[in-house]
């Protein structure tokens, strides 16, 4: 059933060609989660593909921390979407929830806010984001920056050469001994 809602959900999203029972469930979704919306889909069919595999017993073995990340992700996002819209728009109360990160955004993103500050919330939800990221690719924050290294380089167009370090232009390495 879950799966089934989410290919409908998704067909509606795509299209645009709505009844009024499909339009009041994305009305609805996006009153709860503003722009996470669009995910929607892709979580209940989610859902719905493990419930399947949990009555035949054959739940593949990804981990718990991948599920939390992806929440934590998704979360994070909603209250960054709210944050954002928030401040740059003039929308009113249902309709700022509808078109920014929903009300779950904007309980997160305002708790955040009232406690520390906006630029504290996105300090922190950046911080979470980068906590979720972590449990999602399975990556300790050591691999996260190697990768972001690597990336630099090869933007600011240098080799890379596993174990070998690269020198910044101008500069001689100095010997090993």
């Amino acid at each position: 059933a879950l799966i089934a809602l989410a290919i409908v959900i998704l067909l509606s999203l795509v299209t645009g060609n709505r009844g009024s029972v499909t339009q009041l469930l994305i009305d609805a979704i996006r009153l709860a989660v503003g722009w996470g919306v669009i995910l929607a889909p892709i979580w209940l069919g989610a859902i719905g593909i493990y419930l399947i595999l949990d009555s035949l017993n054959k739940i593949p073995n990804i981990g718990l921390e991948r599920p939390i990340g992806a929440a934590l992700l998704y979360l994070v996002a909603l209250a960054l979407i709210h944050l954002i819209v928030r401040n740059v728009t003039t929308f009113k109360e249902n309709d700022l929830a509808m078109n920014g990160g929903g009300w779950v955004g904007v309980v997160i993103a305002e708790a955040l806010s009232g406690a520390i500050s906006d630029l504290g919330a996105y300090v922190v939800l950046v911080a979470l984001g980068i906590v979720g990221v972590i449990f999602l690719l399975h990556l300790s924050l050591g691999q996260i920056g190697a990768s972001f290294n690597h990336l630099l380089a090869r933007v600011r167009g240098q080799e890379i050469m596993p174990g070998v370090k690269i020198n910044a232009p101008g500069r001689s390495a100095s010997p090993p001994f």
